[in-house]
């Protein structure tokens, strides 16, 4: 495919514009301000702020404080966000980020556009799934890129998502969780809950110093609450699955000889003695050629014609 001059160059542009702010890195000077030089250690931006944070790459842009106000600015040091807040963060995923002004939280996108008014008691950024914890008078849920709450608004207390979509939330003192429908999945009645690692598919409780195991994603009971550590849950969770294999594999190994049995049966009944066969033996597991010299139920004798060692093997071993 064939790109006009016009695409190429804008190609070019954006590729230059995104080496330049990908490769400068905030500083601080004996100054006590910052500023942010290239990879070969030139000051590009001079040390004139009361605090940088590096430069995202998504949009181009870094939070910086002047005079005890924060924006963004991008490579070239021209303000894009006015520093006018008291507080900025992260741009998440979905092209915003979080905003503090008087005490009142918000959202801005990386022109600058308010697009969820400063109306928030506190917030955190906005998670894969597309939400993000906020707290009005007092109480916490989540809300999503329109501002419309998903989570109500009710929590005492509420954490991030993890992996698992889930996240953690308070209510009158306990904690239970919810998806990222508002659901809750865990009821709120525990004093403590911390999802294990990885996908997160356990979550471990305690009530009144008691420590269980909980289904993550239907808070159904995986291992009791009478616990003294998670850790012992834990142990005791490998215990019961150690027995649980060890049952299996018994009656695997009985279904297996049952049906060996059968085979080794049916091939003995095919065999004769004086039968020159081959069999697989020896660590390499060489082809031998051995006579049959007596046949049982499953097991037969035979007799190597090369070094005349004699041994038992079952019948359906031989060919």
């Amino acid at each position: 495919m064939k790109f006009s001059k016009p695409i190429i160059v804008g190609m070019m542009v954006a590729l230059l514009t995104t080496s330049a702010f990908a490769k400068l890195k905030d500083f601080k000077g004996d100054n006590g301000k910052f500023g942010y030089k290239d990879e070969s250690g030139v000051v590009v931006i001079p040390l004139k702020y009361d605090y940088a944070k590096r430069f995202f790459s998504d949009n181009g842009l870094a939070p910086v404080k002047l005079n005890g106000k924060w924006g963004y600015i991008n490579a070239k040091d021209e303000v894009v966000v006015p520093l006018k807040y008291d507080n900025a963060n992260r741009f998440s995923d979905n092209g915003l980020t979080g905003v503090e002004l008087n005490g009142k939280h918000g959202y801005i996108n990386a022109k600058g556009e308010e697009v969820i008014p400063l109306k928030y008691d506190d917030t955190y950024g906005f998670y894969d799934n597309g939400l993000a914890p906020v707290r009005l008078n007092g109480k916490w849920g989540c809300i999503n890129a329109k501002d419309e709450v998903v989570v109500l608004l009710k929590y005492d207390d509420a954490w991030s998502f993890s992996d698992n979509g889930l996240a953690p939330v308070k209510l009158n003192g306990k904690w239970g969780t919810v998806d990222k429908s508002g659901k809750e999945i865990i009821k709120p009645k525990y004093d403590k809950i911390l999802f294990s690692n990885g996908a997160g598919v356990w979550t471990y409780v305690e009530l009144n110093g008691k420590h269980g195991i909980l289904d993550s994603y239907n808070g159904s009971t995986i291992m009791p609450i009478k616990y003294s550590s998670a850790d012992d849950a834990h142990s005791a969770y490998q215990s019961k699955e150690a027995e649980k294999r060890a049952v299996r594999e018994a009656e695997n190994e009985k279904y297996n000889k049952k049906y060996r049995d059968i085979n080794r049966k049916k091939a003995c009944k095919n065999l004769y003695i004086g039968k020159i066969v081959k069999y697989r033996g020896g660590a390499f597991g060489m082809e031998w050629k051995a006579i049959i010299l007596g046949i049982g139920d499953t097991m037969m004798t035979i007799k190597d014609t090369s070094n005349g060692y004699i041994q038992e093997v079952p019948c359906d071993e031989v060919y």
